[in-house]
């Protein structure tokens, strides 16, 4: 039997699982393998995900859903479920390394929508597994050492270094916030040294999901197309231009106009939380987006920090927590 460390970080859109040797990333989309479409199957089944099959159901999770289940869902949406979030962390945490027999010590963030359900969370996570991933038999064991708010991972990345340890200059004296841009909310967390504050620290029910849509929108009236693939507007928001016609088209005002849908919300609720911006030490900005968003922050507060890997530092920090927790026990 092997000990592993990980982090957990069930989100929006991705279910990302930090260990020793990296980040799984697992799109946060479960369907149900009523049917599978033979064309391509193939190549389908090297996309990320598999199918899993535990004692509450059988599933394809990951972009193989979207690929083969007439009825993927996002199971931390609107449709929240327990059991189909579980089947994603349990892929995850396969794809991450997790071996037949392993115990996962683990640290898991919620989102701050779920933290009324932390206990009931945790306790369907914690305990024995049996299940069935890709036809391949695991039984593994978990245990949640602790339960904290998502966009508070980040924050630990800063604090706690790779091997668990906390060196006494990494600690922060003041007031740090942190800004998790995340596909289906945005987060705001605040810190006093190493303490968190829970009444300055929220969650917004608007994130890049928005964005996506605003600039799907546009995009498809402006160039008269209907039906654009995700990819492409993520694509055209990242790089500012859009393919017509073989013609590459520079769309840096109708990119602003979509990032403007989320952002005069989350300026108003900083302002809320952190009103005085000289008095903040630092602001951490976390998530996939947030280099995006770092010229606009960084034209309100003195000293912002983009995190490394800020798709990823939420279940990087989660993970290092895990590890300190373990180191002193």
């Amino acid at each position: 039997m092997n000990r592993v460390i990980l982090g957990t970080d069930p989100g929006n859109y991705a279910t990302k699982i930090a260990g020793d040797a990296g980040t799984t990333i697992l799109e946060a989309v479960v369907g149900s393998p009523i049917e599978m479409k033979m064309q391509g199957l193939s190549t389908q089944l090297r996309k990320p995900g598999g199918m899993i099959v535990t004692k509450d159901g059988q599933w394809f999770v990951g972009e193989l859903a979207k690929l083969q289940s007439p009825d993927p869902i996002y199971p931390l949406g609107a449709r929240r479920s327990l059991d189909l979030t579980l089947a994603l962390i349990l892929a995850g945490y396969i794809q991450n390394g997790v071996k037949d027999g392993d115990t996962v010590e683990t640290v898991i963030g919620l989102p701050d929508g779920w933290m009324d359900t932390a206990e009931a969370f945790a306790n369907k996570i914690a305990g024995r597994h049996r299940f069935f991933y890709n036809g391949e038999h695991y039984d593994i064991r978990v245990h949640v050492l602790q339960k904290i708010v998502q966009h508070a991972g980040a924050f630990y990345t800063k604090i706690i270094n790779a091997q668990g340890m906390v060196p006494r200059r990494s600690t922060y004296r003041g007031t740090v916030g942190v800004l998790d841009i995340g596909h289906g909310t945005t987060g705001l967390a605040t810190f006093e040294g190493t303490a968190y504050i829970q009444h300055r620290s929220l969650s917004i029910d608007r994130g890049m999901a928005q964005v996506h849509a605003a600039l799907k929108t546009a995009l498809e009236d402006k160039f008269e197309m209907r039906d654009l693939p995700q990819r492409m507007v993520r694509q055209a928001l990242e790089t500012g231009t859009f393919a017509v016609a073989g013609q590459e088209r520079h769309i840096n005002r109708m990119v602003t106009q979509a990032r403007d849908t989320i952002w005069r919300t989350i300026e108003s609720e900083m302002f809320r939380v952190w009103p005085r911006p000289k008095e903040m030490e630092t602001i951490l900005l976390a998530g996939r987006s947030a280099e995006q968003y770092l010229p606009l922050v960084e034209s309100l507060y003195p000293v912002v920090e983009l995190c490394d890997d800020a798709q990823t530092a939420n279940a990087e920090g989660m993970r290092r927590f895990a590890l300190m927790i373990v180191r002193n026990q």
